[in-house]
């Protein structure tokens, strides 16, 4: 027991290290197994080393005295305990306190950790399944599928590699297709550790053509910065010498095809400004010219004038004379 207890000095440092918390437990489970294994302690958490009985009769049978191997085992079992609280966050502290033992102690951490019932079961397979890569290079989105696993195996729930396989493959971006195509066209399913190199070589592969691709753009990029100058200036010199001038000659130019607008002296071109509607005046115009009807859109009754002059004008502006409602059309 005394060497027991010297060990326990030696490698507290070692264990305080790492704090029981909600996100740990299974780290922390496997490193509190593995030196209370090797301590051979284990027994004293896991019941399979039960306390003796603390009084034994003495050789006449009639005074009970105190038995040195409760002590030694009573001794042995607070140093467990002592040993456990050191790596217990105050999380993790509030539920074993008033424990008697290292048994119960155990027993309702494992309780409150790893507790095997169906809500924290399917918590843990939905943050199994809800993992991404992301971001991460392909050895973190690992070690998370990893501590994942971990986590529903300390409640009794044990995945095979091909079911982990499938789940790593599903948090793969689209960069990685091709590789998810030949994973899933072998016909023997490959092992972790075979999944990690075959992920590993291909990131390395997209990492090289992202690197060859972006260095395209930053080429192109440089000779347009040195070309800027001159085609700066062709851009400015061809924008001046084609820029439309205003003629002072209110004449529209013909349209590409035809020949320009005759022009006559007897009738110049004058624009049609814009005239609201059931406007009686049009200003720019001479309604007594022949051509008012003409340049104003509809000459018959277009003046709405009363009186026997109404009519007279055709949609040309040719006059007719006087209507005689008495002579037929």
């Amino acid at each position: 027991m005394a060497s027991t207890s010297i060990a326990f000095s030696l490698h507290y440092c070692v264990l305080a290290n790492v704090l029981l918390d909600d996100s740990n437990y299974p780290t922390w489970l496997f490193r509190m197994e593995a030196f209370l294994n090797g301590q051979n302690c284990y027994g004293f958490v896991d019941g399979s080393c039960p306390c003796p009985p603390q009084y034994v009769t003495s050789s006449d049978g009639s005074t009970p005295t105190l038995s040195a191997d409760y002590v030694a085992w009573k001794t042995q079992d607070q140093s467990i305990v002592n040993l456990l609280g050191q790596t217990l966050s105050p999380v993790a502290m509030s539920c074993v306190v008033g424990s008697r033992s290292a048994q119960e102690m155990w027993a309702r951490l494992k309780q409150k950790f790893a507790a095997p019932n169906r809500q924290n079961i399917l918590q843990l397979k939905t943050n199994l399944q809800s993992l991404k890569k992301g971001s991460d290079n392909i050895e973190t989105y690992l070690d998370k599928i990893k501590a994942s696993r971990d986590a529903l195996e300390t409640v009794g729930v044990f995945l095979d590699d091909e079911d982990i396989v499938v789940t790593v493959l599903r948090g793969l971006p689209s960069e990685f297709a091709a590789i998810k195509t030949v994973i899933r066209a072998q016909f023997v399913s490959c092992t972790m550790g075979e999944l990690q190199t075959l992920l590993k070589a291909a990131e390395v592969d997209i990492e090289n053509e992202m690197g060859s691709s972006s260095a395209l753009p930053l080429t192109a990029m440089v000779a347009a910065q040195s070309s800027s100058p001159t085609t700066h200036t062709l851009q400015t010199s061809t924008s001046t010498a084609t820029t439309p001038t205003t003629s002072s000659s209110s004449t529209p130019a013909a349209p590409p095809g035809f020949s320009p607008l005759p022009q006559s002296s007897s009738f110049p071109y004058t624009p049609i400004p814009a005239i609201p509607y059931g406007s009686t005046s049009y200003p720019g115009f001479d309604q007594s010219s022949a051509m008012t009807g003409f340049f104003a859109g509809r000459g018959n009754n277009r003046f709405n004038n009363p009186g026997p002059a109404m009519g007279r004008f055709n949609n040309f502006g040719h006059n007719f004379g006087p209507r005689n409602n008495n002579t037929a059309p």
